[in-house]
């Protein structure tokens, strides 16, 4: 069966027609894989953690104070 794995045609050619840090990160995985693996881990730690101080602003700027527990409790 073929597959997209590191050593394939078709993987070689989607890392050629990426930009740069689409073949970067394609050249990690082919490199070295525990450090593409904790690159991944903390790409989405740190996206996950943007993201929701950005959900926590919008909220507090729409009035909604999530840290106060009498709304939730009731």
């Amino acid at each position: 069966m073929r597959g997209l794995g590191p050593d394939s045609a078709a993987a070689r050619a989607l890392a050629a027609q990426a930009s740069d840090w689409a073949s970067w990160w394609t050249s990690l995985y082919e490199r070295d894989r525990l450090l593409f693996t904790l690159a991944t881990l903390g790409a989405i730690v740190l996206t996950g953690a943007v993201l929701g101080l950005l959900t926590d602003a919008l909220l507090k700027r729409l009035g909604i104070d999530l840290t106060k527990r009498e709304m939730g409790e009731r």
